[in-house]
């Protein structure tokens, strides 16, 4: 995997939040709070959203694969509840009805293997999209994105807290846009959220010897 320059990456942000999730028992998801946090903490790095601010588009598996087809995007960032149920990683996204619709982890790299060209980095910021407990990481949804042919997965081991989330998200995309090394900028964003008793969740899944999916200019220094 040759790096992007920082320079020229863009992001898609994508954030279900279906509008029945109160009878499945469970917390809406800050869609605005989301998006806003997502978009500040990408800083410099152009950002397509879905929803676009201020609309009403879903967060549907079609919308996000069309999105993706569309044009070249470096980073996919997905909020989204999520759970791993017997070996399979399932994620609670939005059907055109705005309702929930429950997408396995193997529908979902099946369809990611219709794009030419993948995200550099995906960031699921899901419940236990890392696995849920000792045992299964290797049957979460990170790890399969990464034989699928991400470069880097950042993903949840656990029922991560919203607040965790939303004292992580910040630290890590600034820490990544100085260098382009993601384990650095995992590890400085856990300092930032070490007070909470999830601080740990979020980790690293990468096919890269560097962990640097993206680069600086030649002779420019962070």
């Amino acid at each position: 995997v040759q790096p992007r320059l920082l320079g020229d990456l863009r992001a898609l942000v994508v954030v279900a939040n279906p509008s029945n999730l109160a009878g499945y028992n469970l917390a809406p998801v800050d869609l605005q709070g989301e998006l806003s946090r997502a978009k500040q903490g990408l800083e410099r790095i152009p950002a397509t959203t879905i929803p676009e601010m201020g609309s009403s588009g879903r967060a549907s598996l079609n919308n996000l694969v069309d999105k993706l087809r569309e044009g070249t995007y470096d980073i996919l960032y997905l909020a989204c509840h999520g759970t791993l149920v017997k070996d399979e990683p399932w994620l609670w996204l939005e059907d055109e009805g705005g309702k929930v619709a429950r997408v396995s982890g193997k529908e979902l790299v099946s369809r990611l293997n219709e794009i030419q060209q993948l995200p550099r980095l995906v960031v699921l910021a899901s419940c236990q999209s890392a696995g849920g407990q000792a045992g299964d990481a290797l049957v979460a949804l990170g790890p399969r994105l990464v034989d699928a042919g991400v470069a880097a997965v950042l993903a949840m081991q656990g029922n991560i807290s919203m607040q965790t989330i939303a004292g992580f998200m910040p630290g890590f995309f600034r820490e990544l846009q100085r260098d382009g090394q993601v384990d650095r900028a995992v590890a400085i964003a856990r300092r930032a959220v070490r007070e909470g008793f999830d601080w740990w969740m979020p980790v690293l899944f990468s096919r890269l010897r560097d962990n640097r999916p993206f680069s600086l200019p030649q002779g420019q220094v962070a």
